[in-house]
């Protein structure tokens, strides 16, 4: 899924890039907070992984298959909100 995420960041930024640079900044700021979200998602991903691979190839020890789960869901989160933001903010409010 964080590799989706970057995907969709690609896109995010392709978007922005045609916009000439003295554009006023009230119309990049939809932009700029949905790729800061869509950065925060990635993060989040790479630490799940992170953890993941480290409870995987460790001890096993609970907590740290707790906090991969956690950041999994953490970052299923924040995409959620992205998505809806996104889609009320660039799509329904023109």
């Amino acid at each position: 899924m964080t590799a989706l995420v970057l995907v969709f960041l690609g896109f995010v930024v392709s978007a922005v890039q045609p916009f000439p640079p003295t554009i006023s900044p009230s119309v990049l700021r939809p932009y700029q907070i949905v790729a800061g979200g869509l950065v925060g998602a990635f993060l989040l991903g790479i630490v799940s992984i992170g953890l993941a691979v480290w409870w995987l190839t460790g001890s096993q020890d609970s907590a740290l298959y707790r906090g991969s789960i956690l950041t999994f869901l953490l970052e299923l989160a924040v995409l959620v909100v992205v998505a809806f933001w996104t889609t009320w903010k660039l799509v329904y409010r023109k």
